[in-house]
């Protein structure tokens, strides 16, 4: 089946991100998920106080708050988002801490909307979705100061954290797609993120640097992550969300009967420097 055109993407994850929005708050407000990630690349990217940020999909502003108050009163932190729900949230959330201001704006188009030369450009969980990496990585190098740093994490799949000789095993979800399973996940990627240090240095990066940030997680916890209708659309999309559900259900139940009792969820990160 040909991939759809950009245009077409990015009203499809806009649509998703809209109705993701009580959920996603509830997940993240139980778990912390996002807001460990969001801390985690900050660090990678050796972020401090003063600097002058923006972050590239930014939903409902969870990493945008931690970096308002990781760069202090004299930094700043440019929101963006192609989620007008997402984005209602993230204003809320700002209340009257004046370092942060926020766009709705495709990452394709933040060198038209942001003057000035950034510290940094953020994308927290977002980069994969974005269907012209390439032309957003563009627009980062131009809005960046020489010297400047662009950072990325994205998912890398779920493994079997059930004992530490299993953790070089496979990708769950791929094993189950190999297997054939009626539940097996058949979303594709919009492209492949490995290649994104390639993407980085193509669009004039340097230094790139890349790795992997493990995050280990109950079944309950993966459950209610793939139960964000975002997430879930990844994995079974032009699927009604209640049978997404139960294809889901019927995946972890799948991998209880197998003995997997905790799970290794792998995020991939890479930064390089302008």
């Amino acid at each position: 089946m040909p991939r759809p055109e950009p245009s077409a993407i990015r009203k499809i994850v806009r649509s998703n991100f809209d109705r993701s929005v009580p959920t996603y708050l509830e997940f993240e407000e139980r778990y912390g998920l996002f807001d460990f990630l969001a801390r985690r690349l900050a660090k990678i990217c050796g972020i401090g106080k003063g600097a002058r940020i923006l972050d590239i999909g930014c939903g409902t502003g969870v990493s945008t708050l931690m970096l308002a108050e990781l760069v202090g009163e004299k930094g700043r932190i440019i929101g963006i988002d192609n989620s007008p729900k997402m984005m209602e949230w993230a204003r809320r959330f700002a209340g009257e801490m004046e370092n942060m201001e926020f766009h709705l704006c495709d990452a394709c188009s933040v060198d038209e909307l942001v003057d000035g030369k950034a510290d940094a450009v953020l994308y927290n969980a977002s980069i994969f979705l974005v269907p012209e990496p390439e032309k957003a990585l563009g627009c980062a190098f131009n809005v960046l100061r020489d010297g400047g740093v662009v950072g990325m994490n994205y998912l890398h799949g779920v493994f079997d954290g059930s004992a530490d000789e299993k953790k070089d095993a496979g990708d769950l979800f791929m094993m189950v797609k190999g297997e054939k399973k009626p539940f097996a996940p058949y979303g594709r990627s919009i492209f492949e993120t490995a290649q994104l240090p390639a993407m980085l240095e193509r669009a004039g990066f340097r230094e790139v640097r890349d790795g992997i940030i493990s995050r280990r997680m109950e079944l309950e916890e993966l459950r209610d992550f793939y139960s964000i209708p975002v997430q879930s659309a990844g994995l079974y999309p032009r699927t009604a969300y209640g049978e997404r559900l139960k294809l889901l259900d019927s995946l972890l139940e799948h991998f209880g009967d197998i003995g997997i009792a905790s799970f290794d969820q792998r995020w991939g990160w890479c930064t390089g420097v302008r």
